[in-house]
This record gives C-alpha cells, structure tokens and sequence, in this order.
C-alpha cells in the first residue's frame, strides 16, 4: 500500500513539473511572438 501511494505521488509529482514547464514556455513564446 505505502508502494503505491509512494508511485503515484512520485508519477503525479513529475506530471505537474512537466505541465508547469510547458505553460511556461507557452507564455514566454506568447510574448516574443507579440
């Protein structure tokens, strides 16, 4: 039990890093753009 909790914090953990790059590439390629 305390595996998979442990999986699933590590999985989502590196899920919002990933998402949180990509909104911040996104603006930063907004504003050159503009």
């Amino acid at each position: 039990m305390n595996y998979v909790f442990g999986a699933y914090g590590a999985f989502f953990l590196l899920l919002g890093t990933y998402v949180t790059v990509l909104i911040v590439r996104h603006r930063r390629l907004r504003k050159q753009g503009a």
